[in-house]
């Protein structure tokens, strides 16, 4: 028996030519019943066997395949992919459907084309590529996933806070006072000056050619930092009890001032700095961010208290928010609030739209103890002290989700983020480096 097959319009796209053993003729003139059995036996699965290859070659022609490539398997019509990532052990999705495999591994017989290759690793985000199967060939992709450490700098005290403004990373180091460390390649950070400030250097701030430190029982200290590698003290205000948090918007300093609450401090002269108001909050002030004419203080035990700063000489109470455990670090971004809750509550995100009648729109519980915040397009980053960094996807404020995170070698306190990269004051490790964006 011989088959051959023709390619044609789509309409008669086979054609199926048949020629059976001597006497296939005469069957047709003799009912089958009456063949002799082995006669039959030796028709019947020769016949399927054509009828099969007919309808397979008809399915080819449709998808442009040829009688060749139907009987080699349709090899030309496959190609494969090396999929590599570090690190490795991701899940590997073809098309949106989960292969099975992990990374580093061989997709064979992948249909040419563009096929869509994501990868799923716990603590990375997603990462996904198109790319492009040849036929006979193996295409290799390979990939960092996200996030991971850049770079680090390993500060001579204990990281506590950070701020980064240009090229540099602006740490309060608790003993070691305020270290400048240049950031321009995060694979290659390295100390560009530092000042030894007084107190215990908690929380910074950068505006213009100053940095300006909390510096625990020191007060405000204003260091002058045009020249980061001579960096030199502009001028301070003895705040009343312990600078643990700032921001400065303005001509103005904000001092989270433990016990003694809220503090204004007039820095339009840096060499003069004078105190202009302050709000003596009902808690303990640890940290504060402004945005416009509202000043978000992280109160402690009295949550999140909103203080309206139009008038800096006369500051009161909007209004406020209690949080579920102890509020120690706050970012605001628009309508929302970001209040890292120390030991127990994780991250809570208040509505602020109305000043007067804050309320909770969603949280997320961190692992470990959120002790700072940073605020960036869609994400929060938390610093949560012995769980490192974590990421945040806080684009619907009700139901916000981790995104990823980076597990930090220290004790994460602080974090500011810029660009491509957060930047995490690690306590005792210093400042790390995370890779956060292509």
């Amino acid at each position: 028996m011989a088959y051959s097959v023709k390619r044609s319009s789509p309409l008669s796209a086979v054609s199926c030519k048949l020629s059976a053993v001597s006497g296939w003729r005469s069957a047709s003139r003799t009912p089958p019943s009456s063949l002799p059995l082995a006669r039959s036996s030796f028709i019947a699965p020769r016949l399927l066997l054509a009828i099969g290859y007919c309808l397979l070659a008809l399915a080819g022609c449709k998808n442009g395949l040829t009688p060749e490539s139907i009987r080699s398997g349709g090899s030309d019509q496959f190609g494969s992919i090396q999929v590599n990532s570090t690190p490795t052990g991701a899940e590997v999705w073809l098309d949106s459907v989960n292969t099975g495999k992990t990374t580093n591994c061989l997709l064979d017989s992948v249909p040419v084309g563009n096929r869509q290759v994501t990868l799923k690793l716990a603590g990375k985000f997603d990462w996904d590529t198109t790319v492009t199967v040849t036929a006979g060939q193996t295409t290799t992709v390979a990939c960092t996933l996200l996030p991971y450490e850049a770079g680090y700098f390993d500060t001579p005290g204990a990281a506590w806070g950070v701020a980064v403004s240009g090229s540099y990373a602006y740490v309060a180091d608790w003993g070691a006072g305020l270290r400048i460390i240049n950031v321009s390649n995060p694979q290659s950070p390295y100390e560009a000056g530092y000042f030894d400030t007084p107190g215990s250097a908690y929380g910074v701030a950068v505006s213009g050619s100053y940095a300006y430190v909390a510096d625990e029982d020191a007060g405000l200290r204003i260091i002058n930092v045009s020249n980061p590698q001579s960096p030199y003290e502009a001028g301070y205000f003895d705040t009343p009890r312990y600078a643990y948090g700032v921001a400065v918007s303005g001509s103005f300093a904000y001092v989270a001032d433990e016990w003694a609450g809220l503090r204004i401090i007039n820095v339009s002269n840096p060499q003069s700095p004078y105190g202009a108001g302050y709000f003596d909050t009902p808690g303990e002030a640890y940290g504060v961010a402004v945005s416009g004419n509202y000043a978000y203080v992280a109160d402690w035990d009295a949550g999140l208290r909103i203080i309206n700063v139009s008038n800096p000489q006369s500051p009161y109470e909007a209004g406020y928010c209690l949080t579920r455990d102890r509020a120690f670090g706050v970012a605001v971004s628009g309508n929302y609030a970001y209040v890292v809750d120390d030991y127990y509550a994780g991250l809570r995100i208040i509505n602020v739209s109305n000043p007067q009648s804050p309320y909770e729109a969603g949280y997320y519980d961190t692992p470990d103890w959120a002790r700072g915040v940073a605020v960036s397009g869609s994400f929060a980053y938390v610093a949560d002290y012995d769980a490192g960094l974590r990421i945040i996807n806080v684009s619907n404020p009700q139901s916000p989700y981790e995104a990823g995170y980076f597990d930090t070698p220290g004790e994460a306190w602080g974090v500011a983020v810029s660009g491509s990269y957060a930047y995490v004051a690690d306590g005792d490790a210093g400042l790390r480096i995370i890779r956060i964006a292509r």
